[in-house]
């Protein structure tokens, strides 16, 4: 839950509401390997992540999606 709230608080502070979501999922049958996200529509299944891979999701997706 806290990498979810970090990306989700990156997403509002940025105004990248309207082109990016992070939610919380249903089931993946991937809890073993969890924490887990799905980057769409890269479709990119990422596991086992700790809030510093938070970092990493927001340079890789999100920083990007930045305008200007």
């Amino acid at each position: 839950m806290d990498v979810l709230e970090k990306l989700k608080g990156y997403i509002k502070a940025n105004n990248l509401q309207d082109v990016a979501r992070a939610a919380k999922s249903g089931c993946q049958e991937k809890c073993e390997i969890g924490p887990n996200a799905m980057a769409m529509p890269q479709n990119e299944f990422i596991s086992d992540l700790t809030l510093e891979d938070a970092d990493r999701l927001i340079a890789t997706y999100l920083v990007p999606l930045k305008k200007g």
